[in-house]
C-alpha cells in the first residue's frame, strides 16, 4: 500500500467521523442555545413551576408504564420511552 492510499484512507476516516459527529454537535449547540434563550426570557419562579410540572408529568407516566409492565422496570422503561415519541 503506497502513501497515496494512506492519505485517502485517512481522509475517508476523517469524513466518516465528521459525518457521524455533526448531528451530535448540532444537537448540542441547539440545546445550549435553547437553554440560554429560555433562562434569559423566563423568570426563576416560572422555571421552578415548569420543572415541578414536568416532574409530575414524568412521574405520572412512569407509574402508568410500571403498572402496565406489572412492576418490571425494564419493560416499563420501554413502554415509557415509547410513549415519549
Amino acid at each position: 500500500m503506497g502513501k497515496g492510499n494512506t492519505a485517502i484512507n485517512v481522509q475517508q476516516l476523517e469524513n466518516n467521523i465528521l459525518t457521524s459527529i455533526n448531528p451530535l454537535v448540532k444537537d448540542y449547540i441547539n440545546t445550549v442555545l435553547f437553554n440560554y434563550s429560555y433562562h434569559e426570557k423566563v423568570s426563576e419562579k416560572q422555571e421552578a413551576k415548569t420543572a415541578a410540572a414536568l416532574k409530575n408529568y414524568r412521574t405520572k407516566f412512569w407509574n402508568q408504564a410500571l403498572l402496565e409492565a406489572k412492576g418490571d422496570k425494564n419493560k416499563a422503561f420501554k413502554i415509557y420511552t415509547q410513549n415519549l415519541k
